[in-house]
């Protein structure tokens, strides 16, 4: 009996192992392969703009739709990019952001800081 025990907990541990080495090696592959898409998508500074700005899980200053996006310096390495948009939280805010990318080695556009430009209202009614 006690042989039996031990043989199924050891074919248990030998079945949780392989099952924990699976997920971790699908979660690494997984996590690669984003990453290079996300490296594909920012060769641009304006795709780079609108996927951190809007798609990124990171970034604390989203926004639900960008309006208008101005570059306002750029050179080989660091770019400024003027993004208009709204607010990803109600009440819903145009918002215009001055955001920060230099380019990393393999060529893709990287965020480095956003700050805000202003905060308008896109209700304009007047009381």
């Amino acid at each position: 009996m006690s042989s039996r025990r031990r043989r199924r907990k050891h074919k248990i541990k030998v079945y949780m192992f392989k099952l924990l080495t699976t997920l971790i090696l699908f979660t690494i592959m997984v996590c690669a392969v984003w990453m290079n898409y996300v490296d594909s998508i920012c060769k641009n500074v304006y795709n780079a703009a609108n996927y951190y700005l809007t798609e990124s899980i990171f970034t604390s200053k989203k926004l639900s739709k960008i309006d208008s996006m101005k570059l306002k310096f750029s050179d080989s390495k660091t770019a400024v990019v003027e993004v208009k948009g709204l607010t990803i939280n109600k009440p819903y805010q145009c918002i215009t952001y001055k955001a920060y990318f230099s380019k990393a080695q393999n060529a893709s556009w990287k965020l480095d800081n956003v700050y805000n430009d202003s905060y308008e209202s896109k209700d304009t009614t007047d009381y």
